[in-house]
This record gives structure tokens, sequence and C-alpha cells, in this order.
């Protein structure tokens, strides 16, 4: 394990083992009530780290569907656009041969 990285466990593991050397050497300190809090703070960010770090499936799949939302969007907007410019040509081929016809 790199120095960069904090294992919650044995963060936890940790100030467990503080709180007990603490009640043993001062049992009725303030000192121990602060570390009693510490250990409950480490378990409550212990939990949600864990949380946060599962997979949110609901998010991916409308981040998905979003995706293939836009995507068949532009094809849709391809299509529009290639019938109105063959529409578009057609309608100038066609004058041109009325316009050679009428000769």
């Amino acid at each position: 394990m790199s120095y960069r990285t904090l294992d919650a466990t044995e963060i936890v593991k940790t100030l467990r083992s503080l709180e007990q050397r603490i009640a043993q050497r001062f049992p009725e300190s303030g000192l121990s009530k602060v570390c009693r809090e510490l250990v409950s703070i480490g378990e409550d960010a212990q939990h949600r780290a864990e949380a946060i770090a599962t997979p949110n499936v609901a998010l991916r799949i409308t981040i998905y569907v979003a995706i293939v939302a836009g995507l068949l969007g532009l094809v849709v907007v391809a299509l529009v656009l290639t019938q109105l410019i063959q529409l578009q040509m057609g309608n100038e081929c066609s004058d041109c041969f009325k316009a050679s016809t009428r000769r």
C-alpha cells in the first residue's frame, strides 16, 4: 500500500486500540470521551466511503439512455437534412429541366 492512500479499516482499528489504551490509563478523563467520539466518526466515515464506492446503477442506466437518445437524435437530424437537400436538389434539377424544355 502506498503512503498516499488511507485504509479506513486500519484507521478505525488504530482508533479503537488508542481508545482502549487511553481508557485504561485515564478512565474518567475527557480524552477517552474524545477518542470514543473519534472512533464513532471513523466508523461513520468508513461506512460512507463504502456506500460512495458502490456503483450507482440507476445513474449509469440514465446516462446510457441519454447517450443513445442523443445519438438517435443526431441520426434523425442527419436523415431530415439529407431529405431536405435531396428535395432542394430535385427542385433545382426539375427547374433546370423545365427551363431547357421551354425553348
